[in-house]
């Protein structure tokens, strides 16, 4: 996925480990140097929530090519509650990804959370 502060909902499957990965690059599609850059994610049931569901784990991998994942282990997943009935979920929460790099903060990606539920566990 390329990443140029956008809008990008997440599909959940509960009790599942959930892993992403992004570059974040230009308008001409050149990837961003995120050396020295830190990231971080969260889920929340509201975006005006006190706490936080669950906070995302965070890499840059390779920062000169701007690539960083995000993800969820299976336990993780499993605390987040799907809303409506399968397999048309409403969203569950809502959630976003910033990246900072000397107390400058640039949010990256926000969206929507939909959680499918689990039947074996």
């Amino acid at each position: 996925m390329a990443v140029k502060k956008e809008t990008y909902d997440l599909r959940i499957k509960q009790g599942a480990t959930f892993s992403r990965g992004g570059t974040y690059t230009d308008a001409d599609d050149i990837a961003i140097d995120l050396t020295g850059y830190t990231i971080r994610a969260m889920i929340r049931e509201l975006y005006t929530s006190s706490a936080a569901m669950v906070s995302l784990t965070c890499a840059i991998d390779v920062p000169l090519a701007g690539h960083f994942t995000f993800g969820l282990s299976a336990a993780q997943t499993a605390v987040l509650v799907p809303t409506g009935p399968a397999p048309t979920q409403k969203q569950s929460y809502v959630w976003d990804l910033e990246i900072e790099k000397a107390g400058v903060v640039t949010r990256l990606l926000q969206g929507a959370v939909y959680v499918s539920p689990e039947a074996t566990k």
